[in-house]
C-alpha cells in the first residue's frame, strides 16, 4: 500500500508538470516550423483523424487528493463528439470516498468542452459529485444526502490506437466544499454515438 501511495504521488507530480509543460508551450517567442517543413508534414502525418475520435468511451482511472496523497478509483463511460476544431463530452462515473465508518460510494456526472489541437484535446469540465447513502446510513430511501460541483481544466493524449489519456485538475466550484485533486483517466473506445431521434449512430 505505501508503494502505491508513492506512485499515485508522483502521478501527481507527473500530472502537474505536463500541464506546465503545456502552459510553457503557448509563448509566443517559440518559432512553429513552417506548413511545408518536413517537420510540419511528419506532425500532420501523425495527427489522428478528428472525425474517429467522436464516439462512446469507457473510462478507467484514478483521483488523487493534493493534500494528503489519498486515491480513489474512478469508473464509467463518456459520449465524445468532434466537431472541427471543437469537441464537447458528456460522462457518467462512478467512485469511492472516505466515510466515517465505511467507505461511501458516490456518483459523478458532468459535460466538458474545448478546442483538438493535433493530438492533444484541451478544455474544461463542470462536474457534480452526489454521495449515494442508503438506509443504513441516516438517509431515507436510495436519495443522496449531499451534491458538489466541482470544476477541471482538462489536458487530454490521443494515443497511436485511439485510446485517449485524460488528465483533469480539479477544484472546487464557488460556494462548495472540496479538497483540490488531480484525475487520471484512460478512455478506450466502445463504439458510436446513439443518435437519440433514432437516425443512424453518430461519427
Amino acid at each position: 500500500m505505501v508503494h502505491f501511495l508513492r506512485l499515485e504521488r508522483l502521478m501527481f507530480v507527473a500530472s502537474s508538470l505536463v500541464l506546465l509543460a503545456f502552459v510553457g508551450c503557448e509563448r509566443t517567442d517559440v518559432q512553429q516550423p513552417a506548413a511545408n517543413s518536413p517537420t510540419a508534414t511528419a506532425s500532420e502525418s501523425t495527427s489522428p483523424d478528428v472525425r474517429l475520435l467522436s464516439g462512446r468511451y469507457l473510462l478507467q482511472g484514478v483521483t488523487v487528493q493534493a493534500s494528503d496523497g489519498r486515491s480513489r478509483p474512478l469508473s464509467g463511460t463518456m459520449e465524445l463528439r468532434v466537431s472541427g476544431e471543437e469537441y464537447t463530452a458528456r460522462f457518467s462515473t462512478k467512485t469511492v470516498l472516505p466515510g466515517e465508518i465505511v467507505p461511501v460510494p458516490a456518483s459523478v456526472e458532468g459535460e466538458g468542452m474545448g478546442f483538438v489541437r493535433g493530438r492533444s484535446m484541451v478544455g474544461s469540465t463542470t462536474s457534480r459529485m452526489r454521495l449515494d447513502r442508503g438506509e443504513d446510513e441516516g438517509t431515507p430511501g436510495s436519495g443522496t444526502a449531499e451534491e458538489l460541483r466541482v470544476i477541471s481544466t482538462a489536458l487530454s493524449e490521443v494515443a497511436e490506437d485511439g485510446s485517449i489519456v485524460i488528465r483533469l485538475q480539479n477544484e472546487p466550484a464557488e460556494g462548495n466544499d472540496y479538497s483540490p485533486s488531480v484525475s487520471i483517466l484512460n478512455a478506450h473506445r466502445i463504439g458510436d454515438l446513439i443518435d437519440v431521434a433514432g437516425g443512424p449512430p453518430s461519427r
